[in-house]
């Protein structure tokens, strides 16, 4: 910042600093804040404490001035310099006298999510940084997206070239993260492997070849293709546009292009810039490397002959892209590696070399597929995530468990219990926990459970959501989660009639964990957030004994729905047939790509998760968040009830502006958005007519959902926009009468 620029700023705008004063108290007055109705604008209490609050501000601004130092945000390294604004919880505010210590922000004014830093390395020299054009190629990002997008094996382009993210023996570790749940699961999905939760180094500067701590990326692919293009003309007059494919040998370290014989006189040498090419070769095994393009276009003969691409049209498209060679033999389209049984690539020799130079092949039972590097299926990451919150179960467990010798031994009936739970020390230690609660862990206890069974991810969480008390956490500024169920007096109102409980999440903390990934395929976790143990995923590291995982904060909304009505409603012949249609449309698609293990997860399931779309593209153009910074959690377990949970979890500033929480002061409004603008789509009728188990369209995964009406960000979406269909929500054009809300007006 500019010396003195903010406090000039400041004193310069003071005149101004009552309009903002009136601003302030006139939209509290509109919400009906405490201190601001039935009284003028300047007589209102909140108009006194802003004023208040400008009048010290502009205090300091001058105070500042006076003594020529810096403002910033983030930094009080130089003694020069000073905050102007504070975190809630920055310890040096306990230093100030009590006009600074109002100059705090919320925690949406903190810094953005740190980035860890990306070390290119050449497979063939991995240990000195790669230099282009005497710059060093190191770039970043962010914390989060190494455990998302960009995990071991994934691809990514950097500013000079592509590279492969390497594996975790080559990411320097950050910080641990604590949540014995996800660490307990994580084991559990790695075979019994307990390893602990990392965060991926970051640092406090951009990087640079000094520090040289971050995440290593291999250059990656080998092949290129040159920028420049040549016109050529086919012996029929068909003309087309052709470049040069350039195996890495060919290409100048310290410049990074082409470096070799010019494309018409081989006696002339010519450099020219260069882009990695698209094609690669993998398998569904997670293997991948380069595709030998000399095998491909002579079909496993030896050839010395320069290769080309050549473009025959104008849409890029595979079946207008052929390879060519020198030698005059035949191109070859690449169209013809397309498939999943097609062997013109050859078999997987199980390369993963981003795991390191001395990773050792591994044996592969499948055939190279062609797979276009930037493409979405390239890379599935393989995620677990919880809500961190107290466990109930585990804690009523742990309670009888310290009541055990002295009383609840001889509990054997529920009216014994209660009339034990009478005692001061039995009453203090089980209040919060209900009759059944106990009585079902002194049962377990009985037989021979001493220690509390492991629950599924979700099962936990709703079992906390939905235990019925005013609030659940703590309200502190170290608690990980808090929450507040919400009166019915405040939302039971028309189409709310569907729920049984609101909840504010004020508080909430996500840990993602990253446990493996795929290519080709996504296989989602099953209805409780859980990945099949027998799934086969590839792996991050060979002798690593952690995963990377991040942690976000934020705010969320819980819904609650009648157990009861769901399960009559999804009974309706109408429902049934439904639900049957898109179960046949998910085995279309398992079939197509020889996938056995994706369960239906029942109507209920599809009704919440569309529900839930609408309700984020409707609560988003209203609450101060976009859509892509609000995600789901659908609980939707036949045993155990259903409910959605919309939350916020940012590891920068979107995830606690607290307008999501506040949602539920006017949750029928949103209801009935979401409603209104589900019921008809800009694609209509194509899309409310569009069937799931339709061979033709081959969108096997979608009932009545599309771009237009459900599919939203993927971020956001826990299944990646998969088995959505408002005709579960709401009347479609389509008339199919499987509505759970009938009328939504």
């Amino acid at each position: 910042m500019i010396r003195d620029g903010d406090a000039k700023a400041i004193l310069q705008h003071g005149g101004h600093l009552d309009d903002v004063a009136r601003t302030i108290a006139e939209r509290a007055r509109v919400l009906g804040v405490e201190g601001s109705v039935g009284a003028s604008v300047e007589q209102s209490a909140v108009y006194a404490k802003v004023r208040s609050l400008l009048d010290d501000w502009s205090n300091y601004a001058e105070e500042l001035h006076e003594d020529r130092v810096d403002l910033n945000y983030t930094s009080d390294a130089l003694s020069t310099t000073r905050k102007l604004l504070h975190e809630m919880l920055d310890p040096k505010l306990a230093n100030f006298n009590s006009v600074r210590r109002k100059f705090k922000a919320p925690r949406s004014m903190r810094d953005v999510e740190p980035t860890a830093a990306i070390l290119p390395r050449r497979f063939r020299s991995p240990k000195p940084p790669i230099k282009v054009r005497n710059e060093i190629t190191v770039s970043s990002l962010r914390q989060s997206q190494l455990v998302t997008t960009y995990g071991p094996g994934s691809m990514i382009d950097l500013p000079w070239f592509a590279a492969v993210v390497g594996g975790l023996d080559f990411w320097d570790k950050g910080a641990r993260i604590s949540e014995p749940r996800l660490e307990a699961k994580a084991a559990q999905a790695l075979g019994g492997v307990f390893v602990d939760l990392m965060s991926p180094v970051v640092g406090d500067r951009p990087p640079d070849a000094a520090t040289m701590k971050g995440v290593i990326a291999w250059k990656f692919p080998k092949w290129s293709l040159t920028q420049e293009t040549k016109r050529q003309t086919d012996p029929d007059g068909r003309t087309y546009q052709t470049r040069l494919l350039v195996p890495e040998a060919h290409l100048d370290e310290k410049t990074g292009q082409y470096d070799g014989a010019d494309f018409d006189d081989k006696g002339k040498r010519r450099k020219l810039d260069v882009v990695p090419i698209r094609f690669i070769r993998a398998c569904r095994n997670g293997h991948m490397g380069d595709i030998d393009w000399v095998y491909f276009v002579h079909r496993g003969e030896p050839c010395g002959g320069r290769l080309w691409l050549d473009d025959m049209g104008t849409t890029g498209e595979l079946n207008e892209l052929r390879v060519r060679c020198d030698c005059g033999a035949p191109p070859r389209s690449i169209s013809e590696a397309v498939g999943q049984d097609n062997p013109a690539l050859g078999p997987c020799d199980g390369s993963q070399r981003w795991l390191g130079p001395t990773a050792e092949r591994g044996d592969c039972d499948q055939l190279n597929r062609l797979l276009i590097r930037t493409a979405s299926n390239a890379y599935f990451p393989q995620k677990l995530s919880v809500i961190s919150m107290p466990d109930r179960g585990r804690q009523v467990h742990e309670a009888v468990g310290q009541l055990w010798d002295g009383y609840l031994s001889a509990v054997d009936k529920m009216d014994v219990l209660i009339v034990f739970r009478q005692i001061p020390a039995v009453g203090a230690a089980l209040g919060g926990f209900s009759d059944e609660q106990v009585f079902q862990a002194i049962e377990a206890r009985r037989s021979g459970q001493n220690t509390f069974p492991q629950r599924k991810i979700k099962e936990a969480e709703f079992d906390l959501l939905t235990c019925g008390t005013p609030t659940i956490g703590n309200n502190e500024h170290d608690s990980v989660f808090y929450a507040e169920e919400q009166s019915k007096s405040t939302w039971k109102d028309g189409l709310t009639k569907h729920l049984e409980r609101v909840v504010i999440v004020h508080r909430l903390r996500e840990v993602t964990a990253l446990v493996g990934y795929t290519r080709f395929d996504y296989i989602s976790p099953d209805i409780d957030g859980e990945f099949d143990l027998n799934l086969r995923t590839a792996r991050l590291g060979i002798n690593s004994s952690w995963i990377p995982a991040s942690e976000n904060k934020g705010e969320g909304l819980f819904l609650q729905f009648h157990k009861d009505r769901v399960d009559e409603w999804k009974q309706k012949p109408a429902v049934r047939s439904r639900a049957e249609r898109l179960e046949r449309g998910l085995r279309n698609w398992c079939d197509e790509r020889g996938v056995t293990h994706r369960p239906f997860f029942g109507a209920p399931y599809v009704m919440l998760h569309s529900l839930s779309h609408m309700l984020i593209n409707a609560i988003s153009l209203e609450c101060g968040y976009p859509a892509s910074s609000i995600k789901e959690r659908i609980y939707a377990n036949p045993n155990e009830g259903y409910g959605i949970l919309l939350y916020t979890a940012g590891a920068d500033s979107y995830g606690t502006l607290g307008g999501l929480a506040s949602a539920a002061k006017s949750l029928d409004h949103y209801l009935k958005s979401a409603l209104e603008m589900g019921r008809l789509c800009s694609n209509d009728p194509v899309c409310s007519q569009h069937e799931a188990d339709n061979l033709n369209e081959r969108r096997h995964l979608q009932g009545a959902a599309c771009h237009g009406c459900l599919l939203i960000s993927e971020t956001s979406c826990e299944l990646l926009n998969d088995l959505l269909d408002r005709s579960l929500v709401v009347p479609t054009v389509a008339c199919n009468g499987a509505e759970f809300f009938p009328d939504p007006s």
